[in-house]
């Protein structure tokens, strides 16, 4: 299932009010979905709006090639390490994560077998399934929907579905008019 960016703000939200915060996010689907704000909106809201981004730390690709090396992440795991500022939570950002070179992704994939204290890691990207499966499998995975698409509700979902599989069994037919009416009834 897919999220709007504030669908997913609400869970994160939640999930840190309750303390059930994991210490990896995969946000996957399309950057103009809004990926890098909702990590930046969360962060503020984790660690209060007067909190400077001096624990936000982030990575992308930098190389010739657009990938993202092992000093990279060695360098991200070495703030991660380090003592917090003013924040509560420090957050390590990963752009553009399909984009890890071989070395790099065995070398990030142990700090999410032992993440550093008081911090989350997020990983951005448009292909998850690029990434290792031992990488996604250690990361809570959220799809995010286009900004301005439309989010069905499960009721909605459901009447849409109906439709869908009436139609393919019977056709349009009269028969499957009335039916459909008293389904939307």
């Amino acid at each position: 299932m897919a999220f709007s960016v504030e669908q997913a703000l609400r869970c994160l939200k939640r999930a840190r009010d309750h303390g059930r915060l994991a210490h990896a996010y995969l946000l996957s689907g399309n950057e103009h979905g809004g990926r890098y704000a909702l990590v930046r909106d969360f962060y503020v809201a984790a660690n209060g709006a007067s909190a400077d981004l001096s624990d936000f730390h982030e990575i992308e690709p930098e190389s010739k090639s657009r990938r993202i090396l092992v000093e990279q992440i060695r360098n991200l795991e070495g703030a991660l390490r380090m003592r917090a500022g003013s924040a509560s939570l420090k957050f390590g950002i990963v752009n553009e994560a399909d984009r890890l070179m071989p070395q790099a992704a065995n070398a990030f994939l142990k700090t999410l077998e032992e993440p550093p204290a008081h911090c989350i890691l997020f990983l951005l990207t448009d292909l998850p399934e690029a990434l290792l499966e031992t990488i996604r499998s250690r990361c809570i995975q959220v799809s995010l929907t286009e900004p301005n698409s439309l989010v069905l509700t499960e009721e909605e979902g459901n009447l849409l579905n109906a439709v869908n599989s009436i139609v393919l069994e019977q056709g349009f037919s009269l028969r499957s008019a009335l039916r459909l009416a008293r389904i939307f009834q």
